[in-house]
This record gives structure tokens, sequence and C-alpha cells, in this order.
């Protein structure tokens, strides 16, 4: 997440399987690991996926990297599972 210079990202949560916590999709302009990766998922620095407690411990983890929140949005998939979006906007140092 340090390395991101890009002005806005977006975040997406996802949950994290057989627990309440979320993992934290970015997207910043890059070019899509989905199809070699997986995910744009944030990772420690072991490459581990970071586990949040929710959605609003992930963008408060954002909050505190300089990110501004500028929209958000949810949505309800198939097995009743919220998916919360997030556009944010790098805060001017």
């Amino acid at each position: 997440m340090d390395s991101i210079q890009s002005e806005y990202i977006e975040a997406e949560t996802c949950k994290v399987p057989f627990t309440a916590k979320v993992f934290l999709d970015i997207d910043y302009g890059q070019e899509s690991k989905v199809i070699y990766n997986k995910f744009n998922r944030v990772a420690d620095e072991k490459g581990n996926y970071v586990e949040f407690k929710s959605n609003m411990d992930a963008l408060n983890y954002l909050a505190a990297l300089g990110f501004e929140l500028k929209e958000a949005d949810y949505y309800r998939t198939d097995d009743d599972v919220i998916i919360v979006k997030y556009v944010l906007k790098r805060r001017i140092k």
C-alpha cells in the first residue's frame, strides 16, 4: 500500500470465508492480476492477505494511510454477503 502513488483508489471489501472478517481489494489503475494472482488484495510484507475485523476497520486502515473517503456503495451477493466499495482520494500532505 505504501508504494501506491495514485491520487484516487477504489477499495472493495470481500468476506473472509467462515468468519465475520473481510479482505480488502484495491484498484488504483494497475493492470488486473485476476488471471495471474486471483486478486489485488492488501497483503503484509510476507505476502499474507490482511484480514480486517469489519468494513469500518478496513476503512479506518485506509484513512490511517492518508486516504479520504469520497464515496461508498454496497451490494448484496446471491449468497447474502454484503460487499462494500469505497472511492478514496489521497489527502494532500
